[in-house]
């Protein structure tokens, strides 16, 4: 589904899958369940980056009609109470904590009509 849909909107396709068969890695290819070990998409996506120019542009007309997305984090949140905040980070991560307990709360600024529909915790 995911080809013929690429096709129909005439966008680029860079198969992954078929090219571990046509070089007869596939056992490597399927050492890592669905995503692909991390270094190789990172070279993947360096090698895209480098050749951007190349890629095809869609000759398709696509008339979406997105809903407006709000991002919204403890530090732009009205903040209840005293909370331990730290920012854990590495080579792939760099985050800022807020430490939730029982004494403090956040609260939805502005946000009225909006639903509530990914996470990160």
């Amino acid at each position: 589904m995911h080809r013929f849909l690429a096709n129909y909107y005439w966008l680029n396709i860079i198969d992954m899958q078929e090219y571990y068969q046509n070089n007869e890695i596939i056992q490597f290819g399927n050492k890592f369940g669905a995503h692909q070990l991390a270094v190789v998409n990172r070279n993947v996506g360096k090698e895209i980056a480098k050749n951007i120019d190349i890629f095809k542009i869609s000759k398709k007309s696509f008339d979406i009609n997105m809903p407006e997305f709000k991002i919204v984090t403890p530090e732009n949140m009205q903040r209840n109470g005293n909370f331990k905040i730290f920012n854990p980070n590495n080579s792939m991560y760099n985050e800022i904590v807020y430490y939730l307990e029982k004494v403090n709360s956040l609260s939805f600024n502005d946000c009225d009509g909006y639903e509530i529909i990914g996470m990160n915790s």
